[in-house]
């Protein structure tokens, strides 16, 4: 059993990345799995359903996709 949670960034040029994660009952917890929506990356429909995040602190949140190359990172608030 899955409780999905959904988050969006929009960066002041207008891109947006959305994630929306898979967690389970346990709770949130420092990684993640789900998916993922960024125009601006070069993934294929510029979406992933194998995507990752983990929270290396705080301050951080990092979201990739395994054999894609692709990373993004928000820092500076709490999650």
């Amino acid at each position: 059993m899955w409780s999905e949670y959904e988050w969006m960034w929009k960066g002041s040029n207008g891109l947006e990345v959305h994630y929306r994660a898979r967690i389970g009952t346990a709770g949130i917890s420092a990684f993640t799995i789900g998916e993922l929506f960024d125009g601006r990356s070069n993934l294929p429909g510029r979406a992933s359903k194998n995507a990752v995040s983990y929270s290396p602190s705080r301050e951080e949140l990092v979201i990739g996709v395994p054999g894609e190359e692709y990373e993004f990172s928000v820092k500076g608030g709490a999650f």
